[in-house]
């Protein structure tokens, strides 16, 4: 995946283009901290995340009293 998306970086860079993804609990980046690591690793200001609340959350673990405290570390992590 990182491969993937270093060439689609390079791309983007070349026309100026701003990827992003998303952390998603059921994708490959699942967490935010995987995010993070991802935008370290491939170090680019053109690639981007998206943060989306309720897919920061599995079915199953989506509880009302964890809604603050998982925003705030996905917002800490992408900085």
């Amino acid at each position: 995946m990182l491969d993937t998306m270093k060439k689609a970086v390079t791309i983007a860079e070349h026309y100026g283009i701003v990827l992003a993804i998303e952390a998603e609990p059921a994708n490959v980046i699942s967490t935010p901290e995987t995010a993070r690591r991802v935008m370290d690793v491939i170090g680019s200001p053109n690639l981007k995340m998206i943060l989306d609340g309720a897919n920061l959350f599995a079915h199953e673990a989506a509880f009302k009293e964890d809604v603050h405290s998982t925003l705030l570390r996905a917002m800490e992590a992408y900085g």
